[in-house]
């Protein structure tokens, strides 16, 4: 007892707790050479009954056998209630080893020892003060929406499903659980992928009945005559139409009354009657036609309105006056 820290008192105490006051504790010293408990029934003075009952009740040496046998299975003296058992060992698989950062800067994971727990307590287990509470985790996820809150059930069912899938060695891209993920608890709290769960979202019939009870739905929706704004992929794919998401999420509409306001750009350097078409020079550094001619104006590129690549004849550039060699003369 000395090496559990457990005293005579406290253990009376949890017996006081477990059975009240139907139960009379009686015990040694700690001091004692031999430490002894005796418990005696207290009869209450209203729980006489009637002959027949008298007669099915049980004897006392066997009540106390009962007791004694409660005692030693299911009261808890101390640690946490819950967590019925506890496994040390030190894992050898990356994903439960610790990373961290080696002298050179670079990351290592090292093996540790863990606890593995038969049961779960999240809340009590991260009250404890040798506990270190970034790294407990739990795979209940009904324990870990009430304590941590819906991102973390997020984060735990995506990691709980990315470990069933990729047991036998399974690969799905992660994008796929996570939007799976995203879906279940988009609303604030836990949504099944089943007909009782995502299956009674406020969305059309064509959408609902793509998943299961198809007839259900679709002659529920025919007697109510309820109304489908078709936005949804499932639906578009039925009927043969480009849904609603991606590229296909948007429209090029032309507004006509604009294109009454337009103006005609006159091509320039065209020859009369050729419809502003010039069938001259065409690659550069010819002086004018095709790129880098300014568009739309067939004559040179910026700054000069005259001039082409060198060593075209006229330069331009500014401060004109000079032009390169072997150019036969540059405008000033």
């Amino acid at each position: 007892m000395t090496d559990k820290k457990l005293t005579m008192e406290a253990i009376a105490d949890k017996i006081h707790q477990g059975f009240g006051d139907d139960l009379n504790v009686i015990y040694t010293d700690d001091n004692a050479e031999k430490l002894v408990f005796r418990l005696r029934i207290t009869n209450q003075e209203g729980d006489k009954g009637n002959e027949d009952e008298q007669v099915e009740r049980m004897e006392d040496d066997v009540f106390l056998r009962c007791i004694e046998t409660n005692m030693l299975s299911d009261l808890t003296l101390q640690g946490i209630e819950a967590i019925t058992k506890v496994y040390m060992h030190k894992p050898t698989t990356d994903d439960k080893k610790r990373v961290v950062i080696t002298p050179d800067g670079g990351f290592k994971a090292i093996p540790e020892w863990l606890l593995e727990t038969d049961g779960t307590a999240l809340a009590k287990v991260l009250s404890e003060q040798n506990v270190d509470p970034i790294r407990t985790t739990s795979n209940d996820i009904c324990e870990i929406f009430e304590v941590l809150g819906i991102e973390a059930v997020r984060k735990a069912i995506e990691r709980e499903m990315n470990h069933v899938i990729s047991f036998d060695g399974s690969y799905v891209n992660y994008r796929h659980l996570a939007l799976l993920c995203d879906v279940m608890t988009a609303k604030g709290h836990l949504m099944a992928i089943t007909r009782h769960g995502i299956n009674r979202q406020e969305v059309g019939a064509l959408m609902r009945c793509s998943f299961e009870e198809t007839v259900d739905i679709l002659m529920e929706a025919a007697v109510h005559a309820e109304q489908d704004p078709v936005k949804g992929v499932s639906e578009n794919i039925m009927l043969g139409q480009l849904a609603r998401a991606g590229t296909g999420c948007f429209d090029l509409v032309l507004d006509a009354d604009k294109c009454k306001l337009a103006m005609e750009i006159q091509t320039g350097g065209g020859l009369l009657g050729t419809g502003g078409m010039y069938f001259g020079s065409s690659m550069s550094p010819a002086s004018s036609a095709m790129s880098p001619a300014q568009t739309p104006w067939n004559a040179g590129t910026t700054p000069a309105y005259g001039a082409a690549w060198s060593p075209a004849t006229g330069s331009g550039m500014t401060p004109g006056g000079a032009g390169f060699s072997p150019s036969g003369h540059s405008e000033g």
